[in-house]
């Protein structure tokens, strides 16, 4: 546990990786906006908006676009946030910025790093599929910033081909 707040003592191996952690779990198909699948449901809301990315401003509890209707989406993964943070040891005042990034429509690297060539295969089965950057930064209140990026494939939410899960109703989606 830090039980000081001396910047020479701030864990940045441990921000990075929680990034990482971030970054990677944002990319599930586990990761629902009201029971469908998260990715889908931001590149839809950026296509509507005429945009190419969605961030999520974590500490600002703000989605810009705005969209009232994915506030709950922007709440889960402030709890995500809070309770990774408690998995990595890092008291949660020392945080000053987490932001979640979604670039869409983006293309491919000529030189495609490691996290990108599993895509491949998929773009060529999934021709309405594009590829996408998710991008996690985390900034401590010693201004350090530490980002974590994943490519990654998706397609806008359509309700009429998608089964929407069940998990909507654990997570409180419907319950107001």
């Amino acid at each position: 546990m830090l039980h000081s707040h001396n910047p020479h003592q701030f864990p940045l191996k441990k921000l990075k990786q929680l990034a990482h952690s971030l970054c990677d779990s944002f990319n599930s198909r586990n990761n629902d906006a009201d029971g469908y699948w998260a990715l889908g449901v931001l590149y839809q809301l950026a296509q509507q908006r005429r945009s190419t990315n969605v961030c999520l401003d974590l500490y600002q509890c703000q989605i810009i676009p705005d969209s009232p209707e994915l506030h709950p989406l922007l709440l889960c993964w402030f709890r995500k946030l809070e309770h990774t943070l408690q998995q990595f040891d890092i008291p949660s005042l020392l945080i000053k910025g987490a932001m979640i990034e979604v670039e869409f429509a983006v293309p491919l690297p000529q030189h495609s790093p490691a996290n990108v060539a599993h895509l491949l295969d998929r773009f060529m089965q999934l021709p309405t599929s594009k590829a996408c950057i998710i991008r996690c930064t985390l900034e401590n209140v010693f201004g350090d910033v530490r980002v974590a990026e994943r490519y990654s494939s998706c397609w806008p939410h359509n309700a009429n081909r998608e089964t929407r899960s069940i998990r909507r109703f654990s997570e409180g989606w419907l319950r107001e």
